[in-house]
Order: C-alpha cells, then sequence, then structure tokens
C-alpha cells in the first residue's frame, strides 16, 4: 500500500484526477478537451495535435496523433517517418532547434505554435487528419470550424 501512495503523489499533487487502475490519471486541463475529441472524433481516427503532450491518446482515446516526440520508434524506416512528420508539425527541421533530446521540446511546441492557418491546414490534408488541436490563442486550419475552445485548448473540424 505504502508503493502505491508513494508513486501516485506526483499526479495527485500535480492536480491530476487519480481513479482506479481502470482509468488514467488526466489534468484538469485536458479533461474537457479529452471529452470533445470524444465527442467530435470517430475511434481510431488521426488528430494532429501539438508534437508534445498527447502520447496517451491512442491508449485512453483510441485515437493517434500524426506525431509525438516522445514516441519515437526503434525500426529504421519508421525512425525516417517520425522524422519527417515531426519536423512537418514543428515547421522546420528538427535539427534548427539546435538543443538535443528533451531540451527541444518546448522549441518544437513553439514551433507548432507557429504554423499559420494555411499550414495547418496542407498538414491536416496531407495527414487526412479527423481534427487538429492547437492552442486556444492560435488560429485554426483555414476553412475550419472550431468545435470545442476553453482557455487552453481548441479542436478544429472540417
Amino acid at each position: 500500500m505504502f508503493l502505491l501512495m508513494v508513486t501516485q503523489a506526483p499526479a495527485i499533487q500535480s492536480g491530476a484526477l487519480w481513479c482506479s487502475c481502470d482509468h488514467w490519471a488526466v489534468s484538469a486541463e485536458r479533461r474537457a478537451l479529452d471529452q470533445a475529441i470524444l465527442e467530435f472524433t470517430p475511434p481510431n481516427s488521426v488528430l494532429l495535435t501539438p508534437p508534445a503532450g498527447f502520447e496517451d491518446l491512442a491508449w485512453r482515446l483510441e485515437r493517434s496523433s500524426v506525431v509525438q516526440f516522445k514516441l519515437f520508434p526503434s525500426q529504421s524506416q519508421a525512425i525516417d517517418q517520425w522524422y519527417r512528420r515531426l519536423s512537418a508539425v514543428i515547421g522546420m527541421p528538427a535539427e534548427h532547434s539546435r538543443k538535443l533530446g528533451f531540451k527541444a521540446v518546448g522549441t518544437f511546441v513553439d514551433g507548432y505554435r507557429g504554423l499559420s492557418s494555411h499550414q495547418l491546414q496542407s498538414l491536416a490534408l496531407k495527414y487526412d487528419v479527423a481534427a487538429v488541436i492547437t492552442a486556444s490563442q492560435q488560429a485554426g486550419p483555414s476553412g475550419w470550424s472550431r468545435q470545442f475552445q476553453d482557455q487552453h485548448w481548441t479542436l478544429w473540424q472540417r
């Protein structure tokens, strides 16, 4: 029992909601967005999201992201595809961040936030996504409708 309490302490202290093992710890800022994803997108669909922070979509919501920095593959062709997708969603070759490893994550997220409406639309069409998620203050893809918005996130659909 003590070990369980110690391992859950960081999640509880960070404001995450802890439930029984058949549920996931979800931050308060993500709960409303997750509900919108479930409501507006079909299971097994692909979403265009920021390149970090959405690693759990497949496990929790049965949706996947175009690319997530932390979900690094191990097969050489998959690594190439991961790199190309990461570079596409940050708007520049990944090595231009001039940072290595996890130190580059902030730069990658900033790159995604800096994408124009046209760039988001092009990526959404290229990867045939069901929805696009942006920070709430970021413009969405050209011609797409806002389905959900709160103080943190916006979900866009065609």
